[in-house]
């Protein structure tokens, strides 16, 4: 059913009276207010479909105008997530509701001149074509309005009806549609700056002739209109360049102008407030808020011996890739300082653009900026003001740059130039893969929101006046607002991104409201959890990027206080622990043939996910806390780190340390006694554990054994990279791509006192336990889609059953989990007559470095023993009659190297035919 979760309607023009508008299948009445009732429309828009994003500007020529906007749900499956506002003339906002299938809000949390009790009624239909939202528009004053919607699911019929008939239509960075009734003729104003035109998926007519792909547009047609049709059955065009407004007329285009200000210096702004923070720059950068240079930069060689205290905490400042205060002293002195240049503000990068032809010496380019992110900030110094800030709140015995509120102006400087780089749609410019720069899947500008935009505001903000906060807050309001419907995507890495920046906006806002958004963006997350814990990418589990979800995830907790959110985290922990096995001599090694995106293992995941953080909140975490540095080794990479501050960083421009900023909030969150816990593999009690049937993991006395036996991606679209992996020929050392190799094969063996003997990896069908099929010089192996399971949990059996890819032949693998050792048993089934060239079963073993005490394989007739140096090991007994053969691993990752057994199994089957084999693996202690 759908709910409404706020509703804002602010007259700003003109005294205005209580008004009910009221129908007879209203699924939305709404009280608003209105100097009276609507009249019959002059204009009716009818089947708008924003894709996700629409706005509608309308040319008031009266005032106390009323209009409509009636919206209802589209044939898609799932109804959406609605966002509808509108601007007065001066780009205030007059109208702000947010609308959500089957949830009921906290309407007694209202922010700044938001009208309280004005939610009625709503009723509960949500079938395709059900009326979701109807209300009155009020125009009280003359000037242009801007009616935005945006549309999660892309999945919405808007109509909207105006008082007059000059009006003007812009998809925005989402996919223009063709709308029911549509004008023959439509027009486009091109503004000053404009370059270039891009079309996508589709063409246009532009003064009589039509046009597609990509054209530049030269200085002589600016400020003028051009006549364009566009065609009755366009749809997911994308159009972008300049803000695309197709509007009724000449007058309306001339009157809208493309909703681009030019301010008296020659800057263009695609809104006023980017007008007001240039001129408020001017002010911002003067001495007596920034202070001098000169006087911050730190002299590092006199604060070495203040860095004593905790030595082990200092080194997530000064150490890791991403360092925090090795990038200070040259941040500040790369920034822009001076009030009246062009790129006042900008953090670094600048330098090697303002003395460039036009138009590459301006920011104000009405498109992508090459080479820069989430404004005109370099992309490799996309954390510059993060860390500025975080720098001057960190409260360490030597830290030269604490308290100093210079740094804080200096970074908001920089972060609001940003904003004047904003497009009209409310996006950053330049996000999407390649060519494709204005691309409206949601994911793009989480990155820039999540680890640039509102992490430096939530740290600044609180601390600047109130002038500047309210604008900075009102400026990245129209960002939040166009980005809180977007869905979670099928990488859910990049949704987590959304945990963060929701958070920061509402600490740097301080609106009640954007907090409790912020908390129910983190449950409808929560709700998008894998039910066997993980959040997906490419729709299944992944060991290496899951480490940037767990990142956010834990974050976003530390910033919240959000409790009910820990159980999320600690159900991905739980599930991934089971994936990884300790080496009796130290580390971990983890099995990733379950991993749909990275070559990671979860001892690796990407950005350290929540460990460091959440290491005294959750034992789920706390148990990876264990390899703490020694105070004396800290100290030491302190010193070199201190030592090669002064001309390193610099000469080399390392722009490592101006990215990211992952690891200060380990310094942060520093956990000097971590919560205690246990990996499942050195649990003591016997266990077999079903998590969600995706993944089997069963404990016994000698050993631990994982089995992933899910397919969670629901198409082949999402393991399509499997096809790379045909020609075994190709195969190299530094195996780029990766595919999911499922089918019921080990992922993990381990015992305590050998560690890991048995792991299989997604970098390739030679390293991963299963059957491997060659045929006509292709290789094959289990269907993913084909396999299901049968778990006995009081007989201890497993039995997981499928056929290959392309190949007559069905299998069904059986486990017997005995105390003493792991009974395995393969059923073969060919469904044709068949001969293949090669047809083997894998046994991929865990060797190199990370198998530090030692390796040693002795082999005989029908067995297998594998030792370490301490005696410890594995017997592997095979049919006496099978031949196989030991395999050095082409492919390695950090410090494993994965060899394996190949078992030699028959090549020709005639219809019909049944062959088996078993084998078991015991546990040695001695």
């Amino acid at each position: 059913m759908y709910k409404v979760i706020y509703m804002h309607f602010v007259s700003r023009c003109h005294s205005a009276e209580k008004h009910i508008r009221s129908g007879l299948t209203f699924l939305l009445l709404i009280f608003i207010f209105s100097s009276g009732m609507a009249e019959a429309a002059d204009t009716v828009i009818k089947g708008l479909r924003p894709a996700p994003a629409l706005t509608v500007y309308y040319v008031n020529q009266q005032p106390d105008a009323v209009g409509r906007i009636s919206i209802r749900r589209g044939r898609g499956r799932q109804g959406d997530r609605l966002m509808i506002r509108m601007f007065d003339p001066d780009e205030k906002l007059a109208l702000w509701q947010y609308v959500e299938p089957g949830r009921v809000f906290n309407a007694e949390v209202f922010g700044e001149n938001e009208v309280e009790k004005v939610i009625t009624s709503v009723t509960p239909q949500t079938r395709p074509g059900d009326l979701m939202l109807d209300m009155d528009l009020l125009f009280p004053c003359k000037g242009i309005y801007q009616i935005r919607v945006t549309a999660g699911e892309s999945n919405s019929d808007v109509n909207i009806e105006l008082p007059g008939d000059d009006y003007g239509i812009s998809f925005q960075n989402g996919y223009f549609s063709s709308w029911k009734n549509q004008p023959d003729n439509l027009y486009m104003y091109i503004p000053p700056h404009a370059e270039e035109l891009v079309i996508e998926h589709g063409k246009l007519e532009i003064n009589g002739k039509e046009v597609k792909n990509k054209f530049s547009i030269p200085s002589s047609e600016h400020r003028k209109t051009w006549q364009v049709k566009l065609p009755s059955n366009t749809n997911r065009m994308l159009m972008y360049g300049f803000p695309v407004i197709l509007c009724s007329s000449v007058r309306a285009a001339e009157e809208i102008k493309a909703s681009v200000i030019e301010s008296a210096d020659g800057t263009v702004f695609c809104w006023k407030f980017q007008a007001d923070i240039h001129n408020l720059l001017k002010e911002l950068l003067q001495e007596k808020y920034i202070g001098k240079t000169e006087d911050l930069v730190a002299d590092w060689s006199k604060v070495k011996d203040s860095l004593t205290g905790d030595p082990v905490l200092e080194t997530t400042l000064l150490t890791p890739f991403d360092a925090l205060m090795p990038a200070i002293n040259p941040l500040l002195k790369s920034q822009n300082l001076d009030p009246q240049c062009h790129w006042s503000g900008a953090m670094d990068g600048w330098q090697d653009k303002i003395n460039a032809s036009s138009p590459e010496n301006r920011w104000d380019r009405l498109r992508n900026i090459p080479r820069t992110s989430g404004g005109v900030t370099p992309a490799d110094c996309s954390a510059g003001a993060e860390k500025l800030a975080l720098a001057a709140t960190f409260d360490f015995p030597g830290n030269p740059y604490f308290n100093k509120k210079e740094l804080l102006f200096r970074a908001a400087a920089s972060a609001l130039r940003d904003l004047t780089a904003m497009g009209e749609d409310e996006v950053w410019r330049g996000t999407g893969h390649g060519n494709r720069v204005e691309d409206p899947y949601p994911g793009f500008m989480a990155f820039s929101l999540g680890q640039q935009t509102m992490p430096v505001f939530a740290l600044v903000a609180p601390h600047m006046p109130d002038n500047i906060r309210k604008l900075w807050s009102n400026a990245l309001r129209h960002i939040i607002d166009r980005a809180y419907p977007d869905g979670l995507v099928s990488c859910r890495n990049q949704s987590s991104h959304y945990l963060v920046a929701f958070q920061a906006f509402a600490i740097g806002s301080g609106e009640p409201r954007y907090a409790e958004l912020a908390k129910h963006y983190a449950r409808r997350f929560s709700e998008g959890t894998h039910p066997a814990g993980f959040q997906v990418e490419a729709m299944g589990p992944d060991a290496g990027y899951t480490g940037m979800s767990h990142w956010h995830m834990a974050v976003y907790y530390r910033m919240s206080g959000d409790k009910d959110f820990l159980e999320t985290i600690r159900r991905s922990y739980f599930f991934f622990n089971h994936t990884v096995a300790p080496e009796p001599e130290g580390g971990v090694i983890g099995s990733n043939n379950f991993s749909h995106r990275t070559r990671h293992s979860f001892d690796a995941e990407l950005w350290g996910g929540a460990k460091g953080i959440l290491d005294d909140v959750l034992p789920e975490v706390g148990v990876w806390a264990k390899d703490k540095q020694t105070s004396d080794s800290a100290r030491a990479d302190i010193v070199r780190a201190i030592k090669a501050m002064p001309e390193t960083m610099e000469k080399s421009r390392n722009k490592n340390i101006f990215r990211y900023s992952i690891s200060p909030v380990r310094y942060e969150y520093f956990a000097h006694e971590p919560m205690p816990g246990i990996l499942p593999a050195l649990e003591k009690n016997n266990f077999i554990r079903n998590i969600a049937n995706e993944l089997v993991a069963v404990k016994r006395p000698g050993y631990y054994a994982a089995i992933y036996v899910g397919k969670p991606a629901p198409v082949a679209h999402y393991i399509r990279r499997k096809e790379n992996f045909r020609d075994e020929s190709k195969e190299s050392k530094r195996q780029k791509y990766v595919a999911p190799f499922l089918g019921g094969g080990l992922s993990l063996l381990s015992s305590p006192d050998y560690g890991t003997l048995v792991v299989s990896s997604n970098r390739s069908p030679l390293y991963r336990n299963g059957l491997l099929a060659y045929d006509k010089g292709k290789r094959y192996w289990e269907d993913y889609f084909a396999t299901s399971f049968k778990l006995d949990e009081k007989s201890g059996i497993l039995s997981v059953s499928g056929r290959l890819e392309k190949v007559p032949v069905k299998y069904t693998r059986t486990y017997t989990f005995a105390d003493d050792a792991l009974y395995i048993k393969v059923e073969l089934q060919a469904e044709k007559e068949l001969e293949l060239e090669r047809f083997v079963e894998v046994i991929p073993l865990a060797q190199g470095k990370a198998k530090s005490g030692g390796f040693n394989m002795e082999q005989e007739k029908g067995q297998v023993k594998i030792r370490n140096n301490a005696g410890k090991g594995f017997d592997l007994i095979l049919p006496a009659d099978m031949p196989f053969a030991s395999k050095k691993g082409a492919i390695e990752s950090g410090t494993l190297r994965i060899d394996r057994l190949e078992l030699e199994l028959p090549e020709k089957f005639s219809r019909g035919q049944k062959v088996s084999f078993g084998y078991s693996i015991k546990p040695v202690d001695k």
